[in-house]
């Protein structure tokens, strides 16, 4: 996750990046798109230069069974050997209170 925003204006917004469907998951078996031998080495001060934010957070692996997916992913980038897309959008709870949108996006 990527915070992007104006610690002047204290408006701040989040972009979610998800591996679904990436990084061979079938390849290895069992499904894993975010393997730990990658994830691991992924300098998070470098994705913070990369993509011009305040601040990053590695928040993963996850495990869950999908039915279905509903959701526009943005295009694809790299991370360092992790191919990641974006999925959603959250903007701080001010911003989105003043302007009456919701706090999700994708």
């Amino acid at each position: 996750m990527g915070v992007f925003g104006s610690a002047l204006k204290g408006e701040y917004a989040a972009g979610v990046y998800d591996t679904m469907g990436l990084n061979g998951p079938g390849l290895a078996g069992g499904g894993d798109s975010s393997p730990a031998v990658i994830l691991e080495k992924i300098d998070m001060e470098k994705v913070q230069e990369d993509i011009h934010v305040l601040s990053t957070v590695k928040n993963g692996p996850r495990l869950w069974t999908v039915d279905h997916i509903g959701v526009r992913a943005g295009k694809e980038r790299d991370f360092q050997g992790l191919k990641a897309r974006r999925v959603a959008w959250f903007l701080s709870p001010t911003r989105s209170a003043n302007t009456r949108t919701s706090p999700v996006r994708s």
